[in-house]
């Protein structure tokens, strides 16, 4: 896994779902659930993928159900880098 903040984890899936869903940076607030943003599952997939690369790690598509929000999406995903750093 690489190695990042959970702030640079944050702006990146931030910057992810503005680009993906054509919503502006600043109306993306990281304790809004995703489906409010309009994704859907080929969206999360897509985001998915990418999250993927910057963090070095596959992730399972049903996080962004068990993790809703990006705030606790990314708590989840610290959860798991400091695990594997163990």
């Amino acid at each position: 896994m690489k190695q990042f903040t959970e702030q640079e984890l944050i702006e990146f899936f931030r910057q992810k779902i503005s680009s993906e869903l054509g919503i502006a940076l600043h109306e993306i607030d990281p304790d809004v659930e995703f489906i409010n943003f309009g994704m859907d599952s080929v969206n999360a997939i897509f985001i998915l993928q990418h999250l993927e690369n910057f963090v070095g790690q596959e992730l399972n598509p049903l996080l962004f159900w068990d993790y809703p929000t990006i705030a606790r999406f990314s708590k989840h995903i610290m959860t798991l880098v400091k695990s594997s750093h163990s």
